[in-house]
């Protein structure tokens, strides 16, 4: 999942999150296909972060007032992978949103989640 972190309150929009990585079927860093799954609430429309579309009509926005915001993919037990890079699309960033970072994190219970070394 990416962890987004935010320099202050304000709300930004994520167009598109993708995935690529390596899987017992799949040694070439493809992209990774999966559950989409999200820190915000079921009414919201999160999964167009991940319907294909990097155009900005099709866009999720965050509420930075929400200090635990993600978005991610499960893969199943059944699907171990490791993931090798992330791909986000950036919609609108306001100015007030000066500052925001998003940090690849991974879970093998979907529990405990820890931070790779690196973000972007």
């Amino acid at each position: 999942r990416l962890s987004f972190v935010v320099g202050r309150a304000c709300t930004f929009e994520v167009a598109e999150v993708e995935f690529y990585g390596i899987t017992p079927h799949n040694a070439d860093g493809q992209l990774l296909r999966g559950f989409p799954i999200s820190s915000a609430s079921e009414n919201q429309s999160w999964a167009m972060a991940f319907d294909g579309s990097a155009l900005l009509n099709s866009t999720f926005t965050f509420d930075a007032s929400n200090t635990s915001m993600w978005l991610g993919l499960d893969l199943s037990s059944d699907t171990p992978a490791a993931v090798l890079r992330a791909r986000v699309y950036w919609g609108n960033i306001p100015a007030a949103c000066h500052y925001v970072s998003a940090h690849l994190q991974w879970s093998d219970d979907g529990e405990t989640w820890t931070d790779l070394p690196y973000s972007f």
